[in-house]
């Protein structure tokens, strides 16, 4: 199993290259926090980002190495949402603290360390800065609390006046701008 914080840090090696590609910047997961899509690379020469899907890494131990540069995509704002300090709260209202790491294993994430180890099947929203543990014995889906009426709250009621005149606008015309060829 590969943790999160091991792989911040760590130094891409292109093989086909034989070349230092950058540095692991961040990890981008998918939407419902279960897979590891992309590493976030900061350049060698510090001056892009780029982004590597995750399946693409060859092997990972003292560096992360890729097969050859082919696969790597500079991008202008890579996401750098990441769990890593959120809290985590269950259903039932308990606080199991700050996460402060991310088990991953196969590019899948296991489980999130935090006070008390949290297994990811029992995670059902991260958003916010807070991630939601069921942890009680029922099946719970997030569906199951939306609302099931909308009310529209009335602040203050408002009284509106026909215009019985149409004030004088105070914008002029603009005036006409005609192009002349330079004289050479």
């Amino acid at each position: 199993m590969e943790y999160f914080t091991n792989l911040i840090g760590k130094q891409v090696l292109s093989i086909y290259d034989n070349e230092i590609i950058g540095t692991v910047l961040n990890i981008q997961f998918d939407t419902n926090f279960r897979r590891a899509t992309k590493l976030v690379i900061l350049s060698k020469e510090e001056d892009s980002i780029l982004l590597l899907p995750a399946q693409k890494v060859y092997s990972i131990n003292s560096v992360i190495t890729i097969r050859n540069k082919n696969d790597l995509v500079i991008s202008a704002e890579p996401q750098t949402q990441t769990v890593i300090n959120s809290l985590a709260y269950g259903v039932s209202g308990k606080c199991y603290g700050k996460i402060l790491e991310i088990g991953i294993e196969k590019w899948q994430v296991q489980l999130l360390y935090a006070d008390i180890t949290i297994d990811i099947s029992k995670v059902l929203c991260t958003k916010n800065g807070l991630i939601l543990v069921n942890d009680i014995d029922k099946k719970i889906h997030l569906h199951h609390f939306i609302p099931k009426t909308a009310t529209i709250k009335i602040e203050s009621t408002q009284l509106v006046e026909p215009m019985t005149t149409i004030p004088q606008s105070t914008v002029d015309m603009p005036k006409t701008i005609i192009a002349t060829k330079p004289l050479s």
